[in-house]
């Protein structure tokens, strides 16, 4: 696939996150796919176990929205920079910025390696 439909696969994530939309995000990730997210979970391995990271926040942030602020694709690689904005159930607010680095396959997600600052969040939503 080509750096544009790589990118849009990253894109459809994105979109599956912001909307909650379990078929649209399992839809983008290869069966033996790896999922790292410094957030407090374990690597995930394959859409079932990376279905249940994700699930753990959207449980915890009723709120939750990915805004890529860049893209850099070369190759099977795909690079964004994205602002993640939450709110937890009691409506306080967190800002924090982040890097996920993708390696597409065949029109799916292979890897996800998500880089940020867990305890940033925390800070926010502690007051």
């Amino acid at each position: 696939m080509g750096r544009e439909e790589n990118i849009a696969v990253v894109a459809k994530y994105n979109e599956a996150i912001n909307k909650r939309d379990v078929e649209g995000f399992l839809s983008v990730f290869a069966a033996d796919s790896v999922w790292i997210d410094p957030m407090g979970y374990p690597a995930c391995v394959g859409p079932e176990q990376i279905l249940r990271g994700i699930q753990g926040f959207w449980d915890a942030f009723p709120s939750l929205t990915l805004t890529p602020l860049r893209i850099i694709a070369d190759g099977d690689i795909v690079v964004t920079e994205v602002a993640c904005d939450v709110a937890d159930a009691e409506g306080k607010t967190a800002h924090i910025e982040a890097a996920d680095i993708f390696e597409i396959r065949d029109g799916k997600i292979r890897n996800c390696h998500a880089y940020s600052d867990p305890a940033w969040i925390s800070r926010q939503l502690a007051g």
